[in-house]
Order: structure tokens, then C-alpha cells, then sequence
């Protein structure tokens, strides 16, 4: 049912609203309807509106109701600022509600951040039966009872106890520093491996085989291709072989925190970005139309390019870059997105998921360590927000 009103009254016809859209009537008569469809997370919007026609059940006041839908937005606006979008609430975990408590407490105090996140946990309480997982469920359960006036249980909140009470890590403009050039070194290396493959390649077509292709680079790349598909190779053969004409998931980790740390953009639109853009070689730009799912729109991205044929000195060279060493396996995929991968299957567009794991092994192959001599474990949004600061935005 998409409208709720708490007084009993006639809601409106179905065909009224949409079925992202909620209307409430507080008990003094004042009615409002809250509307999701500008909200990020599209995916999630039908199943985050039955959470507030489930939580606005129990409230009479229309204050108390916009406090809950500025929850949901946040709560929203943080999942897409992960880069790794949900296609339902079923694929939220308990890792995602620690990380919102420590990116709001940024902002807010512990206590506000109690608040908060019980506000968040009684709307997800009335998600769509099954639609949670039981680690989720569990935690949802012990945070959204109904408000009481003695203190929060800790046994309700111990699991997101360290979230709150720890500081908030932020990377020093040291650290930053030193991630960027860590992740320009390790692009240039990636840029030249696939340089070289595709230089190989186009020798082979030219002239197979010729002097300047010699037998062992032949059959090390496999120019064909044929044996990058072949299931009697072993995995590591096969990624052996792609790693010399496309990127494979072990590159993204260097070029995601440089992407991030040049452009400033957050993990989903970095990771979003399509493959269709306009290159001015006269003014010396490179523009983007993007989707901007909080308008129903488009937004623009216009990046000038600077003078260098070396190392990508900023967002519109990076952009180019990736879009060049991606170009094999987006033709081979007839994919239109920027990011294209080579994994055991084939060639294919990014999938969704958690680059967290990627990023805390790369800091760790580095030997990466923050101010106390502990491993950095970077996150991109912490990557992005010391961005925005050394820019002065």
C-alpha cells in the first residue's frame, strides 16, 4: 500500500501516488506526502518505503515523521557513497550500519549517533518479511525498540559499540601524499604492462611472426586470446596470460584511490562512470554526461587536460587513460561503461562489490602504515574526503 494516514481517514486512491511515495496525516491535521524518487539507491526505494509506512504507524506529529524520511535519506546517501550498490535490503550487512555510525559520528555526537541509528533501526524493523539477513535482522531487532526513558541496554549496542566510541580515522595530508604516489607508481606500471601487450598485438597482426614479436612473448600473451577461455588452463595460467591486454581486479585498488584522490568524485560515481564522452583536443577537455539519479537528470562533468604525456596529473588524463587501457575488453564485451575487467569468465563490465578487501590488501602489500606505525587499512571515502581538503572545497 503506497499512503498511510495514522487517523483513520480515507487515504487516496492508489492511483494517486506513486508506489515510491508515502502521505501522512499527523494527528493536529497537517498531511504531507514524502517521495522517494529523488533519493540515491534506486533499487532499494520500494522496499525502503514500506520501512516508513511501517515506522510512521506509531508517530502522530509531523516533526517526528520528517525526522525518520531525513534518516532514510542519509542512510541512503551513505550506501551510495560506498561503491557497491545494493539491489535490495538483502544484501545489507552489519559492516555497512558500522561504517554509517562512524562516517556520522564525522558530524554528530555518540549521543546523537544512538539517536540515529535507532531511528534507522526502527525503519529497517519493518522491512518486507525475509528481506534482512539474521545478522542484520538480529541487530535491527535489539536497536529498534520503541524510545524508553532509561539508558540504551549495552547489550543491544555492543556490536556497534567500536564504531562509536573509537575516533572517527581521517588520512593525514601526509598519508594522502604518500597513498597518491604510491598509487601513480603502481599505475604507471599497470599503463605499461598493457602498453606493451597491446604493442605486441599489433605486431603479431601486422606481421606474424616478426622480429620485433618473438616466439616466447607469443605464446606467453596468447595474442589470440584463444586460451584466456580455455577451462583446461589453470586460473592462474589464464590470469597470467590477461594480464598482459587487460585490467584485472588486482589493478583496481591503485586506480580507484588515484581516480578518487584527482576527481574527488564518490566510490559509485568513480566506479559509474560511462565510456561515452567528448574529448576537445582544441580546448583541451574532456566531458562527460553522468546520470544524476537524485534529479531523474543528467549531470555534466567537464575536466581540462593538462600538459603531459607522462604520469596522469589529473582527472581528465586519468579518465582518458582508463578509458584506453579498458578499450580491448569493452569491444569484446559491447560494454558502455568505463570500467570493464578481464576475470575467469571472459572479459566483462565491473561488477558491483565491496572494494574495502582490495584496498586493505594493496595498503598491505605496500607495508602501508598510518601515524602510529599500524597498517593503513584507506577507504576511498577517506581517500576522497583528504582530496576535497588539500583542494580547499
Amino acid at each position: 500500500m503506497p499512503a498511510l494516514f495514522s487517523d483513520g481517514n480515507e487515504p487516496p486512491q492508489p492511483h494517486t501516488l506513486p508506489p515510491t511515495a508515502v502521505a501522512f496525516r499527523a494527528t493536529d491535521g497537517r498531511t504531507h506526502t514524502f517521495t522517494l524518487t529523488e533519493l540515491p539507491c534506486p533499487d532499494l526505494h520500494l522496499e525502503m518505503a514500506e520501512c516508513l509506512i511501517g515506522a510512521l504507524k506509531s508517530v502522530g506529529a509531523l516533526p517526528t515523521a520528517r525526522a525518520y524520511f531525513s534518516t532514510m535519506r542519509r542512510f541512503l546517501a551513505f550506501l551510495d557513497s560506498l561503491g557497491e550498490p545494493l539491489d535490495s535490503l538483502s544484501s545489507l550487512r552489519e559492516r555497512h550500519l558500522e561504517q554509517y555510525v562512524t562516517i556520522r559520528r564525522t558530524t554528530t555526537s555518540v549521543g546523537a549517533c544512538y539517536q540515529d541509528m535507532a531511528s534507522l533501526c526502527r525503519l529497517l524493523r519493518n522491512a518486507p518479511y525475509g528481506s534482512l539477513s539474521s545478522e542484520v535482522g538480529g541487530l535491527v531487532a535489539a536497536w529498534g525498540r520503541p524510545p524508553v526513558t532509561r539508558p540504551i541496554s549495552r547489550r543491544s549496542t555492543h556490536l556497534l559499540r567500536p564504531a562509536l566510541e573509537q575516533p572517527v580515522s581521517c588520512l593525514t595530508r601526509n598519508k594522502f601524499e604518500q597513498l597518491m604516489r604510491t598509487a601513480v607508481g603502481e599505475a604507471a606500471v599497470i599503463r605499461d604492462r598493457i602498453d606493451r601487450g597491446d604493442s605486441l598485438l599489433a605486431a603479431y597482426r601486422a606481421a606474424p611472426p616478426s622480429s620485433a614479436v618473438t616466439a616466447e612473448e607469443i605464446e606467453t600473451l596468447d595474442l589470440h586470446g584463444l586460451d584466456l577461455l580455455d577451462p583446461t588452463n589453470s586460473p592462474a595460467k589464464r590470469a597470467d596470460i590477461a594480464g598482459g591486454l587487460f585490467l584485472t581486479r588486482e589493478d583496481l585498488a591503485p586506480l580507484l584511490v588515484l581516480g578518487t584522490g584527482l576527481s574527488g568524485l564518490r566510490p559509485s560515481e568513480l566506479l559509474n562512470l560511462p565510456a561515452s564522452h567528448e574529448h576537445d583536443t582544441v580546448r583541451g577537455t574532456v566531458t562527460i554526461k553522468v546520470p544524476d539519479h537524485r534529479r531523474g537528470s543528467h549531470a555534466t562533468l567537464r575536466w581540462e587536460l593538462r600538459a603531459s604525456n607522462d604520469q596522469p596529473c589529473g582527472p581528465g588524463e586519468f579518465y582518458l587513460m582508463v578509458h584506453r587501457l579498458t578499450e580491448l575488453a569493452r569491444r569484446a564485451t559491447a560494454s558502455d561503461r568505463l570500467w570493464c575487467l578481464w576475470s575467469l569468465t571472459g572479459p566483462d563490465a565491473l561488477a558491483p562489490g565491496s572494494v574495502a578487501p582490495l584496498l586493505k590488501e594493496w595498503a598491505r602489500r605496500h607495508r602501508l602504515s598510518d601515524d602510529a606505525g599500524l597498517p593503513l587499512e584507506p577507504t576511498l571515502l577517506q581517500v576522497r574526503r583528504a582530496s576535497l581538503l588539500a583542494s580547499g572545497v
